[in-house]
């Protein structure tokens, strides 16, 4: 289990805008607001959609990934031990409902200053299925963390988004030989001292070297 989570973030750090590897494996994109969807394949891996948002002052990134076999959230940021969040559990909140997330793999490039963490949310398609929909549709939604952290997301273009996302979808299965979820839409600015997860509430917190306070 522990060598599929870090194969797993391993995949999902490829794959994501931070690294500067994303247009390698990028076959195309689609902008709706605050929120991106990408389709990518690694040569000889299976396709993944990724559904995410920058939160431009700080750096950070928030992405849903899934393919056939699962849902993921995946955490990038700069300046922060996101490989501490390994074996910690977090909470997604989409309006009044929770979605626990328990953290299998964390990393930190120490050269770059960029941590990262993955870990699954769901793994049966219509679960799958019902955290995009219900995200698409929400008001409000956060990750709260184990150390007291929040982080609120903005929603703005995720609705419009959704048709992306089922677009994404059926073009993954496509390419992954069928299987898993079918999202056919047809069917059915915090404080600089509560961002970084791996910090408890209101410990001492120095402002990231070279980036503004948000």
């Amino acid at each position: 289990m522990r060598m599929a989570a870090r194969l797993l973030g391993l995949a999902l750090l490829a794959s994501s805008t931070w690294t500067g590897a994303a247009d390698a494996n990028e076959i195309w994109r689609r902008n709706s607001g605050q929120w991106t969807v990408k389709l990518v394949q690694t040569p000889g891996q299976r396709a993944w959609c990724s559904w995410d948002t920058r939160f431009p002052s700080s750096g950070r990134t928030v992405s849903f990934m899934l393919n056939n076999t699962g849902l993921h959230l995946f955490l990038a940021a700069p300046n922060m031990r996101l490989d501490r969040l390994r074996g910690q559990q977090a909470m997604i909140r989409v309006g009044q409902v929770n979605y626990p997330v328990t953290f299998g793999f964390g990393d930190f490039n120490a050269r770059t200053n960029l941590g990262g963490a993955a870990g699954p949310i769901a793994s049966d398609p219509t679960e799958m299925r019902n955290f995009v929909v219900a995200f698409a549709g929400a008001s409000t939604a956060s990750i709260r963390f184990a150390t007291g952290v929040a982080w609120d997301f903005g929603l703005r273009g995720t609705a419009a988004s959704l048709p992306h996302m089922a677009a994404c979808t059926a073009e993954m299965r496509q390419r992954n030989g069928g299987g898993g979820v079918d999202l056919d839409p047809t069917r059915g600015a915090p404080s600089p001292r509560s961002l970084d997860p791996t910090v408890p509430q209101g410990a001492p917190q120095p402002a990231p070297r070279g980036l503004p306070k948000q």
